[in-house]
């Protein structure tokens, strides 16, 4: 007879634990990562059109936690200026999306960033989440100068 508060005791732990924990069993629910911080920043004015590397411009966007990186991409990350799509290759480190584009930013050019499609919290191993992040900044006016290589003497 004693056996039996034991086994309906052990039954109660583990529906308790169950209802607490769900079918996954960890305890924590899905999490949407967040954009924390991009650069440039949104509504920013005169941002240098070069940026690292001559020639290039980098734009890059922070995310709150790590996500699965092979859904960062150039479908996903895109940066369009007046003149439209700025081509450039996207890269993910650290928890930082990177677009570093193929030439300078255009000049005097409103620039909308959109970082879309899903993302998965690869930390916590859950299913991906819609994400649809949208900052826009004014590139500046162009900053690449003539250097002045040699001069001829008498010149």
């Amino acid at each position: 007879m004693k056996i039996q508060p034991t086994i309906w005791g052990l039954l109660l732990v583990l529906a308790t634990g169950f209802a607490s924990t769900g079918c996954g069993g960890s305890g924590s629910s899905p999490v949407q990562p967040t954009i924390t911080s991009t650069s440039p920043s949104s509504g920013a004015t005169a941002v240098a059109t070069t940026s690292g590397n001559p020639g290039t411009s980098v734009i890059t966007a922070t995310f709150s936690q790590p996500i699965d990186p092979t859904l960062i991409n150039s479908q996903t990350f895109t940066a369009v200026a007046n003149s439209g799509q700025l081509a450039g290759v996207v890269t993910y480190s650290n928890q930082v999306a990177t677009l570093t584009l193929d030439s300078a930013m255009p000049p005097n050019n409103v620039i909308t960033v959109t970082i879309s499609g899903f993302t998965s919290n690869t930390a916590r191993g859950h299913a991906s989440v819609g994400l649809n992040y949208k900052w826009s900044f004014t590139s500046g006016a162009n900053t690449s100068a003539t250097a002045v290589v040699s001069k001829l003497p008498g010149n």
